[in-house]
């Protein structure tokens, strides 16, 4: 695999063969798409031969407010990237991640009425990890919105358009700041209208086979949206909205029947357009100060926290070099 970076394209890669020292290249995938921010990809391989992937997600608010809060960018979340059996990449977020996770709660067999949302009590906040399987049926388009406002004003949403065959994040109205605006490009384009330089949605190719749930694993951490969707797809997505709350929803005909675990807090609304979802939920274990009702997570933290400084140290070594 030979990852590269566009400047004007984002975070890509090929998959193919070294013969004779030269490299064949018979599959091409992007990781960021027309409105993202990803464009440092760095790999490093572990001690237990696994392949950790991180990248730089870019900023949104402009030169003068970047400059002025002292830093620039993000990092995602540690990605281990693998081969399924007919060589195509598979993206999952490393198993370490789960270790912060505290008070789980699910919700189950929630019915969402035709064109409605409906919110989920007691899931709220700006960092979570949400683990979403939903049973598309003949929807359309499936899927939940996360960060809205209580009022709807500020929203992000999430998902699968089955016919266009996109993971969608749809940023139209992820933040009342105005300032905040997507780029078509990485940088703008001198030679494009002003009406061509910007997009209200990211779309990575996505499709599922017959019969096939869709799985969803999201992480919400401030202003950084990751989705990654059946081990095979990933979208990265910054989104800064001045309000908190989370949400899930489904258009098209036909019912709609879904699980969902959050590993954090963030307000819920499921919206079905035709259907009904059956959800799952969980807390935020940055936000929980004491460990009482879950006297064992400090010691699981303990156990695991080297694999986490193991992955540090490598990659800060990999960046050196």
């Amino acid at each position: 695999m030979l990852l590269f970076c566009s400047h004007l394209q984002g975070s890509q890669y090929y998959i193919g063969q070294i013969r004779d020292e030269r490299f064949y290249p018979e599959i091409h995938g992007r990781m960021s798409w027309e409105g993202g921010q990803l464009g440092g990809p760095r790999t490093l391989l572990d001690a237990n031969g696994r392949r950790i992937f991180f990248d730089w997600v870019r900023e949104l608010r402009g030169n003068e407010r970047e400059r002025a809060s002292g830093w620039s960018g993000v990092m995602t979340v540690p990605r281990l990237l693998s081969l399924d059996p007919s060589g195509h990449l598979q993206i999952d977020p490393v198993p370490e991640l789960e270790v912060l996770r505290l008070d789980p709660r699910r919700h189950e067999s929630i019915d969402v009425p035709a064109d409605s949302e409906v919110a989920v009590e007691g899931v709220g906040g700006d960092c979570l990890e949400l683990a979403v399987e939903i049973d598309p049926r003949e929807a359309r388009e499936v899927g939940l919105k996360v960060r809205r406002s209580p009022g709807g004003e500020e929203e992000t949403a999430v998902s699968y358009d089955a016919a266009a065959a996109v993971l969608r994040v749809d940023v139209s109205r992820s933040s009342l700041d105005r300032e905040i605006r997507y780029t078509r490009y990485r940088s703008l384009q001198p030679h494009l209208p002003e009406s061509e330089q910007y997009v209200t949605a990211q779309e990575g190719p996505f499709e599922l086979a017959p019969g096939e749930l869709l799985t969803l694993r999201i992480f919400l951490d401030r202003s950084i949206l990751e989705v990654f969707a059946n081990r095979r797809q990933c979208v990265t997505q910054r989104i800064q909205p001045r309000r908190q709350p989370v949400c899930a929803r489904r258009c098209g005909q036909g019912s709609v029947a879904a699980s969902l675990d959050a590993g954090s807090d963030a307000d819920v609304t499921l919206s079905n357009r035709t259907g009904t979802l059956q959800l799952s939920g969980g807390a935020d274990p940055a936000q929980q100060t004491e460990p009482s009702e879950n006297a064992r997570v400090p010691e699981k933290r303990q156990s695991i926290a080297s694999s986490f400084k193991h992955l540090t140290t490598s990659y800060r070594v990999a960046q050196t070099r």
